[in-house]
């Protein structure tokens, strides 16, 4: 495989309104615009073998795709897809996909991700998510299972100073996109430093952020936070 190269990437200058972002997507119609213009459709039981697919205008290949689509189905007011399995190498970046697995169901309502997993070399994580489109808007993004092996996650970014370490842990997301609480459970190694633990609990209103609890403990320190 050829060595990745890697390049320094610069900030992006241009200032995004956080609130204005989120609040966007609070009152997105993006399924109900897509659902209105999209025929019905009906697959079963697809699989795909290639040797190599490339993108042209960005310089990608990836090689020994394999993939197999139980059910992809759309309809006015529902769709549904449950991929049972999507591997292939990256060659560029020398990332091996192992499996990527999922369910997804949806309606006009509300969106649900079930068992969503990806598998490569290194790394694995596994997570569900709930998106409902109506009213409240309300969302929730469990990340049950996490490791991500530093190496690859500096292949595929292209930023050297990531590599020597992993992480793993637990993260979760629940609420509304402009009012809504963050936990994390996450540990660590990076280029020699240890991430013990970092237990974290943050919640985020119209703008306001909010540390409930932060504890770290590491080979640099220890930082413990309570909010009231």
């Amino acid at each position: 495989a050829k060595k990745p190269k890697f390049k320094e990437t610069k900030g992006d200058k241009k200032q995004i309104s956080v609130d204005t972002t989120l609040v966007k997507i609070e009152e997105s119609r993006l399924v109900d615009n897509i659902l209105d213009r999209l025929p019905l459709i009906q697959i079963a039981n697809l699989k795909i073998s290639a040797a190599s697919v490339k993108i042209i205008n960005k310089n990608i290949k990836i090689s020994d795709i394999d993939l197999k689509i139980n059910r992809f189905s759309v309809s006015k007011n529902k769709y549904q897809i449950k991929l049972d399995k999507l591997s292939g190498y990256w060659d560029e970046r020398d990332i091996q996909l192992e499996n990527c697995s999922f369910q997804l169901n949806g309606t006009r309502d509300y969106v649900t991700l079930n068992q969503f997993k990806v598998q490569t070399t290194g790394s694995r994580f596994a997570c569900s998510a709930y998106y409902g489109l109506k009213d409240s808007s309300n969302a929730d993004l469990d990340f049950y299972e996490l490791y991500i092996d530093m190496d690859e996650a500096a292949r595929i970014s292209e930023i050297e100073k990531l590599s020597n370490g992993y992480l793993s842990g637990t993260w979760n997301f629940s609420g509304e996109p402009t009012d809504f609480i963050f936990n994390m459970n996450l540990a660590g190694e990076w280029q020699g430093r240890n991430l013990d633990k970092l237990d974290a609990n943050f919640s985020y209103n119209d703008g306001l952020i909010k540390v409930n609890r932060l504890n770290i403990q590491s080979n640099a320190g220890k930082v413990e936070v309570k909010g009231q």
